[in-house]
């Protein structure tokens, strides 16, 4: 179930998203179009969809939310990622969908993405180069998880943040868009929101950064980066060669 009808005209402004997923973007931005207020639900966990949800515009987050009310911020989605890659028809979500930002949405039937993949090669060599960033990404915050303390975490998460968009040509000189809140951080990074305060206090004072109106400034990028022991080799993927996909071409 997808909670917002669908939008003509919606992305007006043009999208800019990694080199590596420019392809995927582009073809996104020709299909079915959906908007959503900040924090709007686009699904929710134990919805069941049939399509594939690729960002546009905006920033959303991907939970997991516990039956007590814990919730824990599993990923966050900026343009040119994808919300959904399940392609098995039917897919239980096990996790919702929240727009954290004024989001724009492509929304693409599984069957129809299926056959596209197969069919273009440079297209699905985007898309499988795009599951490996998500799965490094989610490798890299299950080991900042298990083993840095909450100065390393929230940090960190800074770093990537901020590397990310300036992949993407969103980063304007040492500052670029944070529209998380303090909540969110804390959720992201396992930590109680009093904890995460804390945290960004004492990162201010050290003056290595500079957090307000939704803005990031990293007034010393290598020294977060130390504090943080962020190295942005895992954000480096080469594209997969997918000799199959080759094949069905030439065949």
């Amino acid at each position: 179930m997808l909670l917002a009808e669908p939008q003509e005209n919606v992305a007006k402004r043009p999208v800019r998203s990694s080199p590596h997923s420019g392809l995927l973007v582009e073809f996104a931005s020709r299909q079915r179009l959906r908007t959503y207020r900040p924090r709007q639900v686009v699904l929710h966990q134990s919805d069941c969809t049939d399509h594939v949800l690729i960002v546009l515009n905006g920033w959303a987050e991907l939970v997991q939310q516990f039956a007590d009310g814990r919730r824990q911020i599993l990923s966050l989605a900026l343009p040119g990622d994808l919300c959904t890659s399940n392609l098995s028809a039917h897919a239980r979500m096990d996790y919702s969908i929240t727009a954290i930002t004024p989001l724009t949405i492509s929304i693409i039937g599984k069957f129809e993405f299926r056959t596209l993949l197969t069919g273009h090669p440079k297209l699905a060599r985007t898309f499988w180069r795009n599951q490996l960033l998500a799965l490094s990404i989610q490798r890299r915050w299950t080991a900042n998880l298990g083993q840095m303390g909450a100065m390393e975490r929230i940090a960190h998460l800074m770093c990537e943040l901020y590397t990310r968009q300036e992949k993407m040509g969103h980063a304007n000189g040492n500052t670029c868009s944070f529209p998380l809140t303090q909540t969110q951080i804390a959720d992201a990074c396992g930590l109680t929101q009093v904890h995460t305060n804390r945290v960004i206090q004492e990162l201010r004072r050290r003056q290595l950064i500079d957090l307000r109106s939704k803005r990031l400034c990293v007034k010393s990028l290598n020294d977060l980066c130390a504090v943080a022991q962020f190295d942005p080799g895992y954000l480096e993927l080469a594209e997969p060669e997918i000799p199959y996909f080759d094949a069905q071409i030439a065949s």
